[in-house]
Order: structure tokens, then C-alpha cells, then sequence
């Protein structure tokens, strides 16, 4: 537990939701997906709901991109991961505006 492996290793559909629209094609081949599992007691600590496992997604520009920004982390029940719901669209929403600010941000 605790360590990162790809996120479309173990939660495809996921991958697949985060990466699509607004988020273009061009932009998610330059983001680095990442999830690990929240242990027990750090899941804990963040006042998250027991009875499912936790998963903690992180998201970052390859160093080959073209802007800087991040990591965009989100916290999800495996549940959430497995089958995407709204707690996923809504990172995907914020994690699009993130990275459309760190892209202005990289021209100016």
C-alpha cells in the first residue's frame, strides 16, 4: 500500500474519464497519471468514509510538456474509480481549468 503505479493499470475507465473532454488529446498525452492506495490510517486522518478503500490520484505534466503546473491530486472511493461518478467529473472539470490556467500562466 502507498505506492504509485499507473492509473490505467488498475482503474482503465477512470484513465479514460479523466482524459477526455475539455481536456484535449494533446494535453492528456503530456499528463502523467498516477494512483496509489490510501492506508487505513492516513485515510483516517482525512475524516474520509470507512468501509470502502481509498485512492488517492495523482496528476502531473511529463517534464516534455509544454507548461508547469501541478501535481493535481483528487481522493477517491474505489468505487468511484471502478465505475466513474460525479466526484471524478468534477476533479476532471477543475483539473481542466488547473491545468488551462497553467498553461496561460507558462505564456506570459
Amino acid at each position: 500500500m502507498g505506492e504509485w503505479t499507473w492509473l490505467h493499470v488498475w482503474f482503465p475507465l477512470a484513465d479514460v474519464e479523466l482524459m477526455s473532454g475539455p481536456i484535449d488529446a494533446k494535453t492528456a498525452n503530456v499528463l502523467v497519471r498516477a494512483v496509489r492506495r490510501l492506508p487505513e490510517a492516513e485515510a483516517q486522518k482525512l475524516g474520509l468514509p470507512e468501509g470502502e478503500a481509498w485512492y488517492e490520484v495523482r496528476i502531473a505534466p511529463h517534464h516534455v510538456a509544454p507548461f508547469r503546473g501541478g501535481p493535481w491530486l483528487g481522493r477517491f472511493p474505489e468505487s468511484a474509480l471502478r465505475q466513474p461518478d460525479t466526484a471524478l467529473f468534477q476533479f476532471r472539470e477543475r483539473l481542466a481549468a488547473a491545468v488551462e490556467a497553467a498553461k496561460r500562466a507558462q505564456t506570459q
